[in-house]
């Protein structure tokens, strides 16, 4: 989730048609359904709602229609520091139509689809463990994280097995991005890619093979046999040869074994 905040110096553009154009890009962007959109009641005063209301009147209908939808903020922020502090996170930014001459960090300055995908992109990046859940589907599209996983990953904290799993899971969300037919196969994965994914011993399932059972996001639950080794630590998955899809069910230390108790 990002929050976003039209700042009114930025509504300006070199001619009445260019504003409203520049306007209607914003409009155009395709936002995640949990973005929040803020703007201060002195936009409605300011110069550039003022030239905007001068262009054509069903294409600025259309654009006022937008920014009525948008969140009231008590406090107008107009520097990167106040935004900060406005929304405690640093997945914020500024919404605008020209940014020239403003000193902002232009990472956080939004004018169309491509700086709103940049930005986007960027958050990505900035991953930690307590932003993980909420960026799981964004990070891993192939991959089905499980309920169980999200306090299981905050525990590990901001630990370098923590960055460990996360790169173990990109490059498994990144093959299975490619899994489109056939049965999942992990001696295929172990000879074509840098990750080592095992089965347990017979003598380990008949033993232990409970304690790999885990919930599934319907309701169910399945064996998570296969796991790949990350450190100390382990996560179980589930490849659901129907689907296509590989459930986490469970990211922590090494479970018991027949050799490891």
């Amino acid at each position: 989730m990002a929050n976003l905040s039209i700042l009114n110096e930025a509504i300006k553009a070199e001619s009445i048609m260019s504003l409203v154009e520049g306007m209607e890009s914003l409009v155009a962007i395709e936002f995640d359904d949990d973005d929040e959109k803020y703007r201060h009641n002195s936009f409605w005063s300011s110069e550039g709602y003022l030239h905007l209301c001068e262009g054509d009147g069903q294409r600025v209908q259309f654009i006022l229609k937008f920014l009525e939808s948008f969140l009231r903020m008590d406090n107008y922020i107009s520097s990167e520091q106040e935004l900060l502090n406005a929304f405690d996170t640093h997945e914020c930014a500024f919404l605008g139509v020209n940014f020239e001459g403003l000193e902002l960090n232009q990472n956080k300055c939004i004018t169309d689809d491509e700086t709103y995908s940049t930005f986007k992109n960027g958050l990505l990046e900035n991953i930690s463990f307590r932003n993980f859940w909420e960026k799981r589907v964004q990070l891993f599209p192939a991959l089905i994280i499980c309920t169980q996983v999200r306090q299981q990953v905050e525990q590990l904290g901001n630990s370098p097995s923590f960055y460990q799993i996360i790169d173990r899971l990109k490059t498994l969300n990144h093959i299975c991005n490619g899994w489109k037919k056939g049965d999942f196969s992990y001696k295929l994965i172990n000879d074509t890619s840098s990750l080592n994914i095992s089965p347990e011993s017979q003598s380990t399932m008949q033993q232990f093979g409970e304690e790999r059972r885990f919930r599934m996001p319907n309701g169910g639950t399945q064996i998570f046999e296969l796991h790949i080794k990350t450190g100390l630590f382990r996560f179980h998955f589930y490849p659901d040869n129907n689907t296509k899809k590989i459930y986490i069910g469970y990211i922590g230390p090494h479970l018991r074994t027949t050799r490891y108790k």
